[in-house]
């Protein structure tokens, strides 16, 4: 299994926010959560990146148990989180963001490629690169933020 989540209980604080929640995910395989407003479908993509409190349960992860692990710790893992929100720096550029992002790579030469592969999926943020990424119109915004996890190398996006 590429993920695994046993009997996972989490939240934020003391408030659990989520129940005994099982699903496997095997290399190839698409997983799509749907629900309404409220029924914890960020919660659980934040339980497995990091940013949820885990109160039980187990999530793995290549067979790895990263269960509560740091959330900057996962882009060394392959494994890259987009939030829906607040995910750019509006007051820096385009190309500052990806360079941000990119600074995971600790490598000049991985980095410059990964700049280059971003930039061909998303060649209007090429055109954009020198502009502050708050000016960029709603769309652009939701390129640039992709890039930003693209840009890390990840083996998963989520």
């Amino acid at each position: 299994m590429m993920l695994s989540i046993k009997d996972l209980v989490s939240g934020y604080g003391r408030l659990k926010i989520l129940y005994n929640i099982n699903l496997s995910l095997s290399q190839g395989e698409i997983l799509s959560i749907v629900g309404p407003n409220g029924a914890g479908k960020t919660t659980l993509l934040n339980s497995i990146t990091g940013f949820a409190k885990i109160f039980n349960g187990k999530i793995l992860y290549n067979e790895n148990d990263i269960t509560g692990e740091k959330p900057e710790k996962m882009p060394l893992i392959g494994i890259s989180y987009v939030p829906q929100m607040f995910n750019v720096f509006p007051s820096l550029t385009v190309e500052e963001n990806l360079l941000v992002a990119g600074e995971i790579l600790r490598s000049r030469e991985l980095l410059r490629q990964s700049l280059e592969e971003v930039y061909t999926i998303f060649p209007i943020l090429r055109e954009r690169r020198n502009q502050k990424a708050g000016t960029l119109s709603g769309g652009e915004r939701q390129m640039l933020a992709i890039a930003r996890g693209l840009v890390q190398r990840p083996k998963y996006c989520f």
